[in-house]
């Protein structure tokens, strides 16, 4: 895929998400371009996170911000599976029709703007530093429009409040993932360990 058919494949995703939803589903790709894609965006949002770990030194309380970047990169690895699960499984028992290969490669989708989002906002910040602020909460409200409109696409809903619903739910399981993923790379606290 060219940049510019990425770029322009990304603007798609933004305007008609379950087009695109629908799209990247129909190509049925196979486990091995799969898993190329999955280990691919999580080097480059590694990359992009060592890379704003560099310039701009993280919060030393916030316990993303003492992670390296191999913990980073573990973190984010599993997070995507981990969703990818739940939101499969929490769609099927809401009536949903998605296999985990169609989740999976839709988040993987979403991590690959996730890396197109971050050097935009590299690049912002480095000449609007206040414009960076926007950027991240733009890209916060039009990530959740997407996923929620990939759910909906991806199980068959017809209804974005089971897409919700089920959002909801592979949040919470996420949590209980995430927690136990936390623990695994060495961070047992949020950062709170001060306040409690």
């Amino acid at each position: 895929m060219s940049l510019q058919a990425f770029l322009q494949l990304a603007l798609q995703t933004v305007l008609a998400p379950r087009d695109v939803a629908r799209l990247l589903i129909s190509a049925r790709l196979a486990r091995e371009a799969l898993l190329t894609a999955f280990a691919l965006v999580v080097a480059l949002n590694t990359l992009v996170f060592a890379g704003m770990a560099a310039l701009m030194p993280p919060d030393p309380s916030v316990a993303i911000g003492n992670l390296s970047p191999l913990a980073f990169m573990l973190l984010l690895g599993g997070s995507v599976v981990t969703a990818a699960v739940v939101i499969t499984w929490a769609g099927r028992a809401m009536g949903g029709t998605a296999q985990f290969e169609d989740i999976a490669l839709l988040l993987i989708w979403l991590q690959a703007l996730r890396f197109l989002m971050q050097v935009a906002l590299i690049l912002i910040s480095l000449v609007l530093p206040g414009a960076g602020v926007l950027l991240v909460i733009a890209a916060a409200v039009a990530g959740l429009w997407i996923l929620l409109n990939f759910i909906d696409a991806a199980h068959g809903f017809g209804s974005l409040g089971k897409s919700v619903f089920v959002l909801f739910i592979s949040l919470l399981g996420a949590v209980v993932g995430l927690s136990i993923l936390l623990s695994l790379v060495g961070t047992s606290t949020l950062g709170l360990s001060d306040y409690v």
